[in-house]
């Protein structure tokens, strides 16, 4: 029996009942951390030693995933019969800033909290203009 495959947009919840029935499903591609909002737009370009503050791989690489608005290239790249999407992640703000004369959007969550207080200098100034956290409506 060929196994159902799944792309889940979300929660690990969400992944954790398709993995209940591996007999049945196969989870190719689980990202979390990402509102639907900001799939797309600007792209927050830093070196990508620089989202390592996130904390561990997981972390660094969802922030990266977020700034650099990869989320849609890799959902193309890992087709599957199905795309799960989990508004789980819309919950959190969107941080909405001006970078280099662009305006960047991202989930305002810890990760992303950590990444701006490493940028943050001594004065509490950061590279990151007009910067507002809106919450989820």
């Amino acid at each position: 029996m060929n196994l159902t495959t799944v792309t889940i947009l979300g929660s690990c919840v969400s992944r954790d009942v398709f993995n209940l029935r591996q007999d049945r499903y196969s989870v190719v591609l689980n990202i979390q951390r990402n509102s639907i909002k900001t799939l797309y737009g600007d792209v927050l370009d830093f070196p990508e030693e620089t989202y390592n503050c996130a904390g561990n791989g997981w972390n660094a690489r969802t922030l990266k995933y977020n700034a650099q608005k990869e989320i849609p290239g890799i959902l193309a790249e890992k087709p599957s019969d199905y795309i799960v999407i989990d508004l789980v992640d819309d919950r959190f703000n969107i941080a909405n800033f001006s970078y280099n004369g662009k305006n960047i959007m991202m989930p305002h969550y810890l990760g992303f909290q950590k990444f701006v207080e490493s940028l943050t200098d001594g004065d509490g100034n950061t590279p990151f203009e007009n910067f507002k956290s809106i919450p989820p409506e």
